[in-house]
């Protein structure tokens, strides 16, 4: 990538009304031809050098579109797979890898499937990651995704992944040995 530029302020004015709490300034655009937008504090020769193995699942959706079911896991019900006014597509994605683990579908969505983008977009967290046997639990989240790419690295494999970032901005190497790239397009209002 060639670089990033500030949104214009009618840009900015969008992504605040789409995006809960939103800041201004949070985001800006490439400066490339796909002119996409990406959160300011995103390293992505970080992003674009993480280490990729044949057995992830990628899961690329742009912003908005339900890729995410809900935050708190605590109600789950398997009904809830059945009503598809919005997509499912992480909580299914895991579940479908994971033998439809019910019980296992209770703990987070980011400790499952994490975002690679949350820890841009987060107020920073200037802890250093969290130490070996930390509990991943609601408390500790934020510490956790204040390190994403590092909670990626971590692990345990097969790793299912979420993100927003088109493919350009992806692990080089994903297309070569990532063989399951699911991209979901949901809603046709998505930003």
């Amino acid at each position: 990538m060639e670089g990033k530029e500030e949104l214009t302020d009618e840009e900015d004015a969008l992504v605040r009304g789409v995006i809960p709490g939103y800041k201004s300034g949070t985001f800006c655009r490439a400066l490339d031809p796909s002119r996409f937008v990406f959160p300011r504090r995103l390293d992505l020769g970080e992003v674009k050098s993480l280490e990729v193995h044949e057995d992830d699942v990628f899961i690329v959706t742009p912003p908005k579109c339900g890729t995410t079911w809900y935050e708190n896991q605590q109600e789950f019900d398997m009904k809830d797979l059945c009503d598809f006014r919005s997509s499912r597509t992480q909580e299914i994605v895991w579940l479908l890898r994971n033998g439809m683990d019910t019980e296992g579908a209770r703990v987070n969505q980011f400790y499952r499937a994490p975002f690679i983008e949350i820890s841009a977009i987060m107020p920073e967290d200037q802890r250093p990651y969290p130490p070996e046997g930390t509990e991943r639990n609601q408390e500790n989240r934020a510490w956790f995704q204040a390190h994403s790419l590092e909670f990626i690295r971590r692990a345990e494999r097969p790793r299912t992944i979420k993100t927003h970032l088109p493919l350009s901005m992806l692990p080089d190497k994903l297309l070569v040995i990532v063989s399951r790239i699911l991209i979901s397009l949901s809603n046709f209002l998505c930003f």
